[in-house]
C-alpha cells in the first residue's frame, strides 16, 4: 500500500507526457527549430552558390544558434531548448521555394530572404508566424497573391514583397 501513491503519481505523468507528445504532433509542431530549417536546407533548396547553408548540420555540439543567418533568443525557452528569433539569409543568390515547415517557427519575429532566387507562391504556413514582425521577401521570383491569412500576421510592422511576381493587395 505505500507504493499505491507513487505508483499512481508515475502513471499520471507518463500518461500526461503521451497526452502532451500526441497533441504536439496532431498539431503539427513536432520537432525543434533545427529539424524546421533543416528541412528547409534539405527539401527546399536548389542551390546554394555562397555556401551560406554548410554550417547547418545536425549536430548537438553546434545548435542553430551557432548556423549563419541564425539568431536565437536564450532568455526564452520553449522546453529548455532557446527558439530562433530570427532568420536573415539576405542577398545569399540562394536558388529554392519557400518551405511549409516554416510555420513551425512559432516564436520566429524577423524573416529576411530577400535578394535570393526563391519561387513559386507565398505559402499560407508563413501566416502562422504570430508573432512575426519583419518579413523581407522582396527581390525574388515568388508568384501569385498574398494569401488572404497573411492579414492575421498582427505583429507584422514591416512587409516587403517588391521586385517579385505578385498580384492582388495585402488582405485586411
Amino acid at each position: 500500500m505505500a507504493g499505491e501513491p507513487a505508483r499512481w503519481l508515475f502513471v499520471s505523468l507518463v500518461s500526461s507526457l503521451i497526452w502532451a507528445l500526441a497533441w504536439k504532433q496532431a498539431n503539427g509542431q513536432s520537432g525543434t527549430d533545427a529539424d524546421f530549417l533543416l528541412a528547409f536546407k534539405e527539401t527546399a533548396v536548389v542551390e546554394d552558390p555562397t555556401g551560406v547553408l554548410n554550417t547547418w548540420v545536425r549536430s548537438s555540439a553546434k545548435p542553430p544558434c551557432d548556423w549563419r543567418g541564425v539568431e536565437c533568443d536564450t532568455q526564452e525557452r520553449a522546453g529548455g531548448i532557446a527558439v530562433v528569433r530570427a532568420l536573415d539569409l539576405s542577398n545569399q543568390d540562394i536558388k529554392g521555394t519557400l518551405w511549409k515547415q516554416m510555420g513551425n517557427l512559432k516564436f520566429l519575429r524577423f524573416l529576411n530572404l530577400q535578394g535570393n532566387r526563391l519561387s513559386g507562391p507565398l505559402i499560407y504556413e508563413l501566416s502562422q508566424l504570430y508573432v512575426l514582425q519583419v518579413l523581407d521577401l522582396s527581390n525574388n521570383e515568388l508568384t501569385g497573391e498574398v494569401p488572404e491569412d497573411f492579414g492575421y500576421l498582427k505583429y507584422l510592422t514591416t512587409l516587403k514583397l517588391a521586385g517579385n511576381k505578385l498580384e492582388g493587395g495585402f488582405p485586411g
